[in-house]
């Protein structure tokens, strides 16, 4: 009898092993929570956390558990489970520890007493380290057509994604760093290969930056890669504190010196009632020559005198720069259209769920975040945003069904 008890046991030792098959860390996401992890092996409870944590880490509302010896010493961890709201009670004589990807809880379970593990809340998605973002992500002032620039800008004016350099599909070119553009990527200090897809002007193209692109039908285009410092804050909406450079009005006439009265006699300048606004921009109206600028807070934003004795004044365009503001570490209140990851790859629109669903919209639990951002999800297109306040910052889902999320490179306002 005590055979074949043995041999019985042995026998349902055998069943289960072959009911839990290993599934690579990959798999966990497009095999659902549900999908239960390989044996580990000796490895103990709280080194257990740390892989289940990992293989959690992009599936959504992902938790975990796991069963272990208690007369074990030290406590080995015999699986990593996940699952959806009610555990897969097989191993009814054990304990388990359970957990989450926002922190593991240390509690232990008796199994025995048909105790389940509370389902935990949802969780923040994205965690991993981000790289670090190159926080001059704009041309040199004095760069006129971009051949110092080495940002990461990575997407053209019409919102298409740039080809990498050191490829030669979709479109075939002599660009790269192998043939007679060679000086130009020697004196940036980069190869091609190093550039990815970022926007640069290796044969000195008066228009400025550009790239190939991705797509077949569209050769090449430019970049908007704004100058270094010479764009207003997003946050600063009528301009005031603008200290750029911008000399032209919107129809092309050349400003005005703010300390000069000719052609336009002004009292704009930083000798009478408008001092404050000059003091606090922390330059003269010397200084400022003839720069656009707003020091009556004019609502329609940045302006100057004309040095055309028929036209006394105008508005100057000055587009807003794309940059986080500088106390705003991860994002959230960023409202630009930067619509491309890191890497280059174009961002999924937030109120699509095609191809990565998810619950990041203004339709559930993260509505709070779109009212205070003052836009719907449907408003904010692709843009890159942070609605679940990652610590890595701004990010999005790509259009690519095999990358989930990505981070962007989004530069800190000056």
């Amino acid at each position: 009898m005590a055979h074949f008890r043995v041999a019985l046991g042995l026998v349902l030792i055998s069943m289960i092993a072959c009911m839990v098959q290993a599934i690579p860390a990959d798999d966990y996401e497009q095999d659902g929570i549900k999908a239960r992890g390989a044996k580990f092996g000796k490895v103990t409870v709280e080194e257990y956390k740390e892989i289940c944590k990992a293989r959690c880490v992009h599936t959504e509302n992902c938790e975990f558990w796991t069963w272990y010896y208690p007369s074990a010493k030290p406590k080995y961890a015999k699986r990593c489970s996940m699952y959806g709201g009610e555990i897969d009670q097989k191993m009814t004589n054990r304990h388990a520890v359970t957990g989450s990807l926002e922190g593991v809880l240390n509690t232990l379970v008796d199994i025995d007493d048909k105790k389940v593990p509370e389902v935990l809340p949802p969780v923040v998605e994205p965690a991993p380290e981000p790289e670090p973002v190159n926080e001059e992500n704009c041309q040199a002032s004095g760069d006129s057509i971009g051949q110092a620039y080495s940002g990461t800008t990575a997407v053209t004016k019409s919102g298409k994604t740039c080809q990498n350099w050191d490829t030669q599909s979709p479109h075939k070119h002599t660009r790269d760093d192998s043939g007679g553009y060679s000086s130009y990527w020697n004196k940036l200090g980069e190869s091609s290969a190093e550039a990815m897809n970022y926007c640069r002007n290796p044969d000195a193209t008066g228009g400025g930056l550009w790239c190939y692109t991705t797509d077949s039908s569209k050769r090449w285009e430019y970049c908007t890669v704004p100058t270094c410092g010479d764009c207003q804050a997003p946050d600063d909406s009528i301009g005031q504190a603008y200290s750029g450079t911008t000399a032209v009005t919107k129809s092309g006439k050349t400003c005005q010196n703010w300390d000069a009265q000719s052609p336009h006699e002004h009292t704009r300048d930083d000798s009478g009632g408008y001092s404050s606004y000059w003091n606090k921009l922390g330059e003269s109206s010397a200084d400022a020559l003839n720069y656009c600028r707003n020091p009556d807070a004019t609502s329609g934003g940045l302006w100057c005198y004309t040095t055309d004795s028929s036209k006394r004044w105008e508005y100057c365009t000055v587009p807003k720069c794309d940059c986080k503001a500088s106390g705003d570490s991860i994002g959230q209140a960023y409202s630009g259209t930067t619509a491309v990851t890191k890497s280059g790859k174009t961002c999924q629109n937030w109120d699509d769920q095609s191809p990565h669903e998810h619950t990041r919209d203004d339709s559930g639990g993260y509505s709070s975040y779109w009212n205070k951002l003052g836009e719907s999800s449907a408003d904010a297109l692709n843009y890159c945003r942070n609605p679940d306040a990652t610590g890595g910052g701004l990010w999005c889902y790509t259009t690519d069904s095999s990358k989930r999320w990505e981070y962007c490179a989004v530069p800190t306002c000056a």
